[in-house]
């Protein structure tokens, strides 16, 4: 069938183990069926292996197989394991001619939500950011263009932006997002690792923990989500899934205790858990820019604003080291000299963090 009709998507369906057939016949039909499957690159519905309908018990045999004998599944049998799994896997075939995968993807990928604040959204200058080996990796815009994958470039997360969500976007309508370490974070990772990342955009400006727990998480683990089905519906394998985490200047505002800086942390994190992430790469902040900015700010000087950051940065410190689900892979705290304004950096320090995070990633996982 597939010789004849090459492009057409066909499903074969399994038996169930059967008490109706000779079982070593049975066994050896199943395994040269899936192996012309393989060959042709046809869809598999292996009721046998992926159900417990197993007829080779007289009770099971009478109550799921027409007339009680034989192997012919009666309404009950289609109703209960034949039917879901079908329309399962027919759902997913016909959701995937909607999609186009690059050439280049391998048949496994590892997983990255980069998320956080303004310093991992980037407001760096995208014209001079790292350029991304095209096997690098891929982002997946599950907002704004959710049918394919597109290769890493500056600025990363452009137009993934969702009213009452993540919304990185200026009063007059520009986005936020300008150049990221992002683009050297994956390039860095795959020279040292040679597995490709499909990477997700979740972060957004001026957002405290508290915030985060309220309000945003929800739609970061969406991405998340969107990504996986995303892969798993179009063959994709997914080896590693972590998040890469920037964020705590807007906690340092808020004058944030260590304490509970460690605690939203640590909640945020296991939601992410909840949906498959394994580990989350810490990247710490750096200073409010009080060598610029000395003078007074809602009646703080810049050095007293950048002891409120200091307590965030020790936070993040102990979390790392008390937590195994936190690792400390890169920080902003020694280039205050080349900050841009009381927050953010120029291109080359995300460029060069984002080495060192890339980097740091890969020695956790080698």
């Amino acid at each position: 069938m597939k010789q004849k009709w090459p492009d057409t998507p066909i499903v074969f369906v399994t038996i169930h183990k059967s008490g109706g057939r000779n079982w070593d016949v049975q066994c050896k039909l199943r395994d040269l069926s899936l192996e012309m499957c393989d060959k042709w690159g046809v869809e598999v519905v292996d009721i046998f292996k992926d159900t417990n309908l197993d007829t080779r018990d007289e009770g099971v045999m009478e109550k799921y197989i027409i007339g009680g004998a034989g192997s012919h599944p009666n309404v009950s049998a289609c109703r209960e394991f034949y039917i879901p799994l079908v329309s399962k896997k027919l759902n997913d075939v016909l959701s995937r001619e909607q999609y186009t995968l690059p050439e280049n993807i391998n048949d496994t990928v590892d997983v990255a939500v980069f998320a956080g604040q303004s310093n991992m959204s980037g407001r760096g200058t995208a014209s001079d950011a790292t350029v991304c080996d095209v096997n690098a990796g891929f982002e997946y815009k599950s907002v704004s263009n959710p049918t394919t994958l597109v290769p890493i470039q500056e600025p990363f997360g452009l137009n993934e932006d969702r009213e009452n969500g993540i919304y990185d976007y200026n009063s007059d309508g520009t986005t936020k997002r300008t150049g990221s370490m992002v683009s050297s974070v994956v390039d860095e990772y795959y020279k040292n690792t040679g597995r490709q990342l499909v990477a997700v955009s979740a972060s957004i400006g001026g957002t405290n923990t508290t915030q985060w727990k309220n309000a945003y998480i929800s739609d970061a683990v969406k991405r998340l989500d969107d990504t996986k089905k995303f892969l798993e519906v179009n063959g994709i394998k997914i080896g590693r899934t972590f998040v890469v985490w920037c964020q705590g200047e807007s906690d340092g505002d808020a004058k944030t205790t260590s304490e509970n800086y460690k605690s939203n942390t640590k909640d945020i994190f296991n939601t992410f858990k909840e949906h498959d992430a394994e580990n989350c790469f810490m990247v710490q902040i750096g200073h409010y820019n009080y060598v610029k900015y000395s003078g007074t700010k809602d009646g703080l000087t810049g050095a007293e604003w950048d002891e409120k950051y200091g307590i965030i940065r020790t936070a993040q410190e102990e979390l790392c080291e008390s937590d195994n689900d936190f690792t400390l892979v890169g920080s902003f705290e020694s280039y205050i000299a080349d900050m841009k304004d009381r927050y953010h950096y120029n291109q080359a320090t995300y460029n060069t963090v984002g080495k060192t995070v890339g980097e740091n990633i890969a020695k956790y996982y080698n």
